[in-house]
């Protein structure tokens, strides 16, 4: 469902880049907001048994300066 998330810097020709930085905990498998709609229910069934899986950060930088995306993510990992 988060779909257009990733491919939109696919279509656009930014470099993006993609890097595990936790997992999710026991306690974190819920999700509840005041909205209660449909992204809501999206939501909440996606997290159900998640522990354990890759929480992930991107990094997206401008159009042929892959370099610096990179270069953020190294940063990022150490």
């Amino acid at each position: 469902m988060m779909f257009e998330y990733s491919i939109l810097w696919n279509v656009t020709g930014f470099p993006s880049g993609v890097m595990p930085v936790t997992q999710v905990k026991e306690e974190e498998q819920t999700f509840e907001d005041k909205y209660n709609d449909a992204w809501t229910r999206v939501i909440k069934d996606d997290v159900e048994n998640s522990a354990g899986m890759p929480i992930c950060l991107q990094v997206t930088g401008y159009a042929f300066e892959d370099e610096n995306v990179l270069a953020v993510m190294k940063v990022l990992e150490k």
